[in-house]
């Protein structure tokens, strides 16, 4: 018997690590895809230099992997452990006195050494290469248009701002004869100078004017002020942000403070509930279907990566940091949730929402909304 256990726990862990090697693999794919739709198309329209992109999406892959780990070995635990039950194979321990505690044991190696490797990627190497990626797609996209711009033709800034200038200067940066527009719910701006510097700080652009004037048209009135030396900055997040599938994961707005911060702990905290959730869904009697339990558990990763993005941005610095160290308020709740269904099986059991038409029809609309609203 114990040698057939041992068999029994290689093939499961095989199986296991099979299903997760190529959920995670898929989803990585599909990131990558997604984001290299964006990149290659302002490559193609001389916006950013195509290597620059490659290392652009090179950069971005550990922190991929810290999202895509926990939803990889939640799908795969749930596939297995629910052909599990749902097949007998569970007999094969408890025929031997074993219980639930033993088959956790029997996984607790492989979910160890996963998350062993997504500490090291959320903890070490993401929050390293992330603000790399960030900056290469900023600093070097805007450098290489500014490369690109011709003298005696209206460049567009962003939505609200243009320029044009005569001649370039002795720097890469530096531009003579600099006439700037600006149009804002207020009025117009137009600055002339007569040289006009740029330099790129935190996604911002940063426009330093010589000996020049600022003419300020507010509709209704008129003012125009002369200057040796004046200063503006323009904001380019909404311009430069990396690309819109999974940008509410993957982009906070808050990229180097502490929110941030406490996101990437928080995936640690996905993980585990995950794995909770992955033996609490899984359990069916023997012959029962448990796609309905699949779709449960879709929904409720679906409604706790919600909560977790909602809470997330609710951080302002007057909150109290110990209410959002790794966001453990809507871990903790859904811990409970976890426990309470694995513990007292029957709850699922019990629902029969699926049996009515309208519940299954909120149900999958439900999945599909808060799915796009995710993406976008």
């Amino acid at each position: 018997m114990l040698y057939t256990q041992n068999i029994f726990n290689d093939y499961l862990n095989r199986n296991i690590f099979r299903v997760f090697l190529l959920t995670s693999t898929g989803m990585l794919f599909f990131l990558l895809f997604s984001r290299s739709i964006q990149l290659f198309e302002k490559a193609a329209a001389d916006l950013l230099d195509p290597l620059i992109a490659l290392k652009i999406l090179v950069l971005r892959i550990p922190d991929f992997l810290t999202f895509i780990i926990p939803i990889s070995f939640f799908v795969s635990l749930l596939v297995n452990l629910g052909s599990l039950y749902r097949n007998n194979g569970y007999l094969i321990f408890f025929s031997a006195g074993k219980s639930n505690t033993y088959l956790f044991r029997t996984i607790f190696g492989q979910g160890a050494l996963i998350l062993f490797c997504l500490l090291s990627l959320g903890l070490l190497v993401a929050p390293i290469s992330k603000p790399l990626a960030e900056s290469l797609y900023v600093n070097q996209g805007i450098e290489h248009r500014l490369e690109l711009l011709s003298s005696n033709r209206i460049h567009n800034i962003n939505q609200s701002s243009k320029f044009t200038f005569q001649s370039r200067g002795s720097q890469h940066n530096s531009f003579k004869g600099v006439t700037f527009f600006s149009i804002q719910d207020s009025g117009a701006l137009i600055i002339s100078s007569e040289e006009m510097t740029t330099a790129i700080k935190n996604k911002k652009l940063y426009l330093d004017f010589r000996k020049g004037s600022i003419l300020i048209d507010s509709f209704d009135s008129q003012s125009s002020i002369s200057f040796d030396k004046h200063t503006t900055h323009l904001n380019l997040e909404e311009e430069l942000s990396l690309a819109p599938s999974f940008r509410k994961i993957l982009d906070s707005d808050d990229q180097l403070g502490f929110s941030q911060e406490q996101w990437n702990y928080s995936f640690i905290l996905l993980f585990l509930n995950l794995f909770l959730f992955a033996f609490a869904f899984s359990q069916t009697r023997p012959r029962e279907s448990n796609n309905q339990k699949f779709v449960l558990a879709g929904l409720l990763f679906l409604i706790y990566l919600t909560f977790l993005i909602a809470y997330r941005n609710s951080y302002t610095e007057s909150s109290n940091a110990l209410l959002y160290l790794a966001l453990w308020p809507i871990h903790a709740g859904f811990s409970a949730l976890g426990l309470l269904i694995l513990f007292k099986s029957s709850i699922l059991r019990n629902l029969n929402i699926f049996n009515n038409p309208i519940s299954k029809f909120i149900i999958y609309i439900s999945m599909a909304f808060l799915f796009l609203w995710l993406i976008f």
